[in-house]
């Protein structure tokens, strides 16, 4: 998404998350499972919790029964960083099907 010559992800210019998020260490448990650490900017947060607020909404609207009570806030938040990252991989907006907040 461009917005006055920048380009945005969940209103948030691309470059600086992809910088942020470049101090991201990732480490691999003995089980499989991968862990992050580190310190993210401000923007990251604030792009997370749009897209977290996006998905928020659209449990709210959905019209299956149980969708609402389906996706805890901790799997919420993990959908939404999976969805931030994936609309930087590929140039889309950010969210599961509303556009991000400019």
């Amino acid at each position: 998404m461009t917005n006055n010559g920048t380009d945005l992800i969940a209103g948030e210019p691309r470059a600086l998350l992809i910088e942020s998020l470049r101090n991201l260490d990732m480490s691999e448990e003995r089980d499989g499972m991968r862990h992050m650490s580190g310190t993210v900017d401000l923007c990251v947060v604030r792009a997370l919790m749009r897209v977290e607020a996006q998905l928020l909404l659209e449990d709210a609207d959905s019209p299956e029964v149980g969708h609402v009570l389906g996706r805890s806030a901790e799997q919420r938040r993990a959908d939404a960083f999976v969805a931030l990252v994936a609309a930087l991989a590929d140039g889309a907006a950010a969210g599961a099907t509303a556009p991000a907040p400019v």
